[in-house]
């Protein structure tokens, strides 16, 4: 029996995207009961961020329910589940994301197996993990700098929107005091084509693990003329908006740092798949949340474990800009999460917070 709810829970603080703010994160769980065991999964798009809006998941959802449910009754294998992408009528990525990871871990279950078994991997001790800093003040960016290395985090993602005032600064402070500690910037492509020399002179002798998107580019081919410019990695995140898009930039460029949003791309097995094509070591791959409930998070958790470079932190610590959830955060230690799920998405809907839920037809 499938069912499916809509959720909305409150942000800590309003999310702002480029142009409007939003003080929840609205999403749909998708509750599969079979042989008195729950499976949870989730799809959910973010405005801003995602091609599809909450109200084509709703209703694709609503109007499919039945295919679904009876899919997932069914004789399920790794080839039917990686053909849902050819289903027309579920084509949106958050939803081909959230049936595949479900139809993954109902079948994993019946085979007696994990989900990392069904894709030859082997389940994680623990997934290392960085923390976010907000484009905050200088005083209140350090303040929070250093409560995250209080915490034991070791890689710190800062987003740093043109213009840079005083961070540059800032790090090399920090720098003095925490020589082990490192940093990603996410400039959002908010950093100018034409000052981005200027920009690189200022950055290139401090800790930075990477530079995220440093500005908008039109084409691949302006990748090269821009890291030639800079000593540091740049990463790309926004420009991976679809798995063609993902499959050209790991042919394109082998080596570089390529950011992956589960719920961006869609169905897990293509995406495992693609990414297995080019790098079978995963190396250079980071996954990050979208701002999912728990249950998105540990679905975007196991999937850095099956694709994420392990010896890279991932954007997974993210639970806490939520004012409340629907299940209890990951238990996180020293910069990284412990005892994840051998198998995701089996949760007991009896542990949520239904006060958050509105139940659809």
């Amino acid at each position: 029996m499938l069912h499916l709810y809509e959720y909305e829970l409150p942000f800590q603080t309003a999310f702002k995207t480029g142009s409007s703010e939003y003080k929840t994160r609205k999403g749909v769980l998708l509750h599969y009961r079979y042989n008195n065991l729950d499976f949870l999964s989730e799809a959910s798009p973010l405005p801003g961020f995602s091609k599809e809006s909450i109200d084509e998941v709703l209703q694709s959802l609503t109007d499919q329910k039945k295919w679904i449910e009876e899919f997932l009754d069914g004789n399920l294998d790794l080839q039917s589940i990686r053909e849902l992408i050819n289903i027309k009528d579920l084509n949106l990525p958050s939803i081909q994301f959230g049936i595949s990871f479900l139809s993954l871990s109902v079948l994993a279950k019946r085979e007696g197996k994990t989900v990392y078994e069904l894709l030859d991997k082997s389940p994680p001790e623990k997934i290392l993990i960085n923390d976010v800093i907000g484009h905050l003040t200088t005083p209140e960016m350090k303040r929070d700098i250093e409560s995250s290395i209080k915490q034991g985090f070791k890689i710190l993602k800062i987003k740093a929107l043109y213009p840079l005032n005083d961070l540059p600064s800032l790090i090399g402070s920090i720098h003095e005091h925490y020589p082990d500690i490192k940093f990603r910037l996410d400039a959002n492509q908010s950093w100018p084509r034409s000052e981005l020399p200027a920009i690189f002179s200022l950055l290139n002798h401090l800790p930075i693990e990477y530079i995220e998107e440093p500005c908008p580019i039109s084409d691949l081919s302006e990748l090269e003329k821009i890291r030639s410019e800079s000593n540091l990695p740049i990463a790309l995140d926004e420009s991976i908006s679809t798995i063609p898009r993902l499959k050209k930039v790991l042919n394109l460029y082998p080596k570089l740092v390529l950011i992956i949003k589960p719920m961006l791309l869609g169905n897990i097995l293509k995406i495992h798949e693609t990414i297995s094509q080019f790098r079978s070591n995963s190396k250079q791959i980071v996954v990050t949340t979208m701002l999912e409930s728990k249950i998105g998070r540990s679905m975007t958790a196991s999937t850095a474990s099956l694709i994420g470079d392990p010896e890279m932190r991932h954007g997974l610590h993210t639970g806490h800009l939520l004012a409340d959830d629907l299940l209890p955060d990951f238990k996180i230690e020293n910069g990284s999460i412990q005892n994840l799920q051998p198998n995701p998405c089996t949760d007991s809907f009896s542990q949520i917070k239904t006060s958050y839920l509105k139940k659809l037809r």
